[in-house]
């Protein structure tokens, strides 16, 4: 009678060797892919906040609301601050300065003017300029950051 023994081997699997070049490259595709998402929700984020500030000011002059309305004020003037905020990352100092002023002339906190006067709506649309404006160049513009990464 024939007994066969068999030994019993154990094979240790080493790591898959992967060049290390391909693992750079895939992780810069990863952070570049990151980067991108990240400037298109800055981008909505940005174009929501100017769309909210520009249909506050149209309903307030087709409502006949008056600009001293706590709730106009606020909005307009986030929105001018966040604007002119990008607007300085993004070097375009005249925008910036232009809702600087937009900022100022609705602030709720400091209200420089107590009240338009009877040219209320018109000063309400002549507001809303800076902001349509500012959505053409903001989706054609590039923020300082993405043109050092470049």
């Amino acid at each position: 009678m024939h007994t066969a023994t068999t030994t019993e081997t154990h094979t240790i699997r080493q790591p898959l060797q992967v060049s290390p070049l391909l693992d750079e490259a895939r992780w810069q595709a990863w952070v570049q892919k990151g980067l991108a998402r990240d400037r298109r929700n800055y981008a909505a984020r940005l174009n929501g906040i100017k769309g909210i500030s520009t249909a506050a000011l149209l309903a307030g002059a087709a409502l006949n609301v008056s600009p001293d309305g706590l709730a106009l004020r606020f909005i307009v003037t986030a929105g001018s601050v966040f604007v002119m905020w990008q607007a300085a990352q993004a070097r375009r100092f005249a925008f910036a300065a232009v809702f600087a002023a937009l900022a100022l002339l609705y602030n709720p906190l400091l209200a420089l003017l107590g009240s338009f006067g009877g040219w209320q709506r018109a000063a309400m649309v002549a507001s809303t300029i800076p902001f349509v404006l500012s959505l053409a160049w903001g989706s054609a513009g590039h923020s300082v950051k993405e043109k050092r990464a470049s």
